[in-house]
């Protein structure tokens, strides 16, 4: 998180606001968000069947796929 004596404004969040991960402005802070873990579990699920229906009907859903 970064330190800051003042509270930030909606633009100078937008301005400062890194790439690398996703935050959020609350109260004129910046906060990282992490997933939670439902949401990991949806997204692990829905991986797994997009990679089963993809093998089961021959599908190429990714580069990844059809440089094997």
């Amino acid at each position: 998180m970064v330190a800051l004596t003042s509270r930030l404004s909606l633009a100078e969040f937008l301005e400062c606001c890194p790439d690398d991960a996703r935050y959020e402005l609350v109260n004129g802070e910046m906060v990282k968000m992490e997933p939670i873990r439902a949401h990991k579990n949806v997204s692990r699920f829905l991986v797994k069947q997009f990679d089963h229906l993809s093998d089961r009907l021959n599908l190429v859903l990714s580069q990844r796929d059809s440089a094997e």
